[in-house]
């Protein structure tokens, strides 16, 4: 991983993206935002959901573990995805995750992928 990273320009960008609702219930009816902000510095990157919106009522929510497994199948597809699936690919992967409850790590009683209700 840290090759393949290491091959990556450095720099930081930003993405964005709206989810029209969280479920059909009346207050469930509005736009949520999702925002990253992706850092690569030589065979390091960061992946930083800070400004990604607080939790949400609706099964949108992930814990921490979703949110890391989908950061790192992402990684993976976006440089080479035969490098292994092993705690050493994720050592130079770095998340900033906002405290729970947010949407990328998730809390109780709001449902979401690996959660309980």
């Amino acid at each position: 991983m840290r090759a393949a990273l290491a091959d990556l320009p450095d720099g930081t960008w930003t993405a964005s993206d709206v989810l029209d609702s969280t479920g059909p219930r009346p207050e469930q009816q509005r736009a949520v935002s999702i925002r990253l902000e992706l850092t690569v510095e030589g065979s390091e990157v960061t992946f930083d959901f800070s400004r990604t919106e607080s939790q949400q009522p609706g099964n949108v929510n992930a814990v921490a573990a979703v949110t890391a497994s989908a950061v790192a199948w992402a990684l993976r597809s976006a440089t080479d995805p035969t490098i292994p699936a092993n705690g050493g690919t994720q050592r130079p992967v770095h998340l900033v995750l906002l405290p729970a409850p947010s949407w990328p790590l998730g809390r109780r009683p709001p449902s979401g992928p690996g959660m309980w209700r």
